[in-house]
């Protein structure tokens, strides 16, 4: 089974990377995700994000929030697929 990947763009280059995954699994489960489930979570701010796209790293990407925060993550966080 291929890997489901997550990547989540932070405004506040400040935003603790390790809390925010950590949030979102355990959010992720509350939900019904299994907790074996292969999440892949990135969480990059919004320049490292336009550098991994100049760079080819992501052909495509699908929001899915945003602006508003995710549910236990910080305020001004949003989320997308990626596809590497």
């Amino acid at each position: 089974m291929s890997d489901i990947d997550v990547l989540v763009v932070v405004e506040d280059p400040g935003v603790d990377k390790l809390d925010t995954v950590l949030k979102l699994r355990r959010r992720a489960e509350e939900l019904g995700v299994p907790e074996d489930a292969p999440l892949d979570i990135k969480v990059l701010t919004r320049g490292e994000l336009d550098e991994h796209r100049r760079r080819g790293l992501y052909r495509r990407l699908v929001e899915v929030a945003g602006g508003g925060g995710i549910h236990g993550s910080p305020a001004g966080t949003s989320a997308a697929t990626a596809t590497p």
